[in-house]
C-alpha cells in the first residue's frame, strides 16, 4: 500500500527502480513524496512504513496507471522490496540478487 497525499492506494507493481500506482491518484508529472506501507495478508504494517520520494516517469494510456521512479535507492527501501518479493514467492530473501 502507499499513502499518497493522505490517501491510501494499492500498489500495482513495485521493483527496485520504482513503483506503479493506479491512475485515480491524480498525479501528472514532477516530483512526489509518499509513504510505502508493507502489508502482510490483509494487515498493514504501519510500524515499518517508509517515506520515499520519486518522480512520475510515465502514465499508461491503457489503464491510466502511473509509473514513479525512486529518486534514491537506500538499504531500507531495497530490504522492504526484497522482503515483499520473498513473501510473495516463498523464496528466502538472500536468494534475490
Amino acid at each position: 500500500m502507499a499513502n499518497v497525499a493522505g490517501r491510501l492506494v494499492e500498489v500495482l507493481d513495485i521493483s527496485l527502480s520504482g513503483v506503479r500506482l493506479p491512475g485515480e491518484v491524480g498525479l501528472t508529472d514532477g516530483a512526489i513524496g509518499f509513504t510505502l506501507i508493507p502489508r502482510h495478508l490483509q494487515h498493514l504494517d504501519v510500524n515499518n512504513s517508509l517515506a520515499v520520494s520519486g518522480r512520475v516517469v510515465r502514465i499508461d494510456k491503457r489503464d491510466g496507471s502511473i509509473g514513479i521512479a525512486f529518486d534514491r535507492m537506500g538499504f531500507h527501501l531495497a530490504k522492504m522490496i526484497i522482503d515483499t518479493y520473498a513473501r510473495r514467492t516463498g523464496v528466502e530473501p538472500y536468494l534475490f540478487r
